[in-house]
């Protein structure tokens, strides 16, 4: 071996360890983003399926409130109505203004 070829060989050996430490830092680099990446997506989906629980379920209660909303409105109406008809039996003289009256409201 020449004098000036072992600089030349450790240097080749310097740069070789440097790319290889380099290679690593670069590659458990990369396995950590890719690791907080699948966190993030894991994360956001935990907390858009726990959102979509909330939508579903107020959904639902605000359907059964609704359909109780108009089921006691109809209720009404069918006693307004009937009381409506028991009124204008009571006085005869009065049903037609009382048709007439309704067909004036419209």
């Amino acid at each position: 071996m020449r004098l000036c070829d072992e600089p030349y060989a450790k240097a080749n050996e310097l740069i070789r360890d440097a790319q290889n430490q380099a290679d690593s830092i670069v590659n458990n680099a990369v396995a950590d983003a890719d690791q907080i990446r699948s966190n993030a997506i894991r994360y956001t989906d935990e907390m858009l399926a726990s959102l979509e629980t909330i939508i579903s379920r107020s959904l639902d209660n605000a359907t059964r409130h609704l359909d109780e909303l108009k089921s006691s409105l109809n209720d009404s109406r069918s006693i307004v109505e009937s009381n409506r008809e028991a009124l204008s039996k009571a006085m005869p003289e009065a049903s037609g203004t009382a048709v007439e009256e309704e067909g004036h409201e419209q």
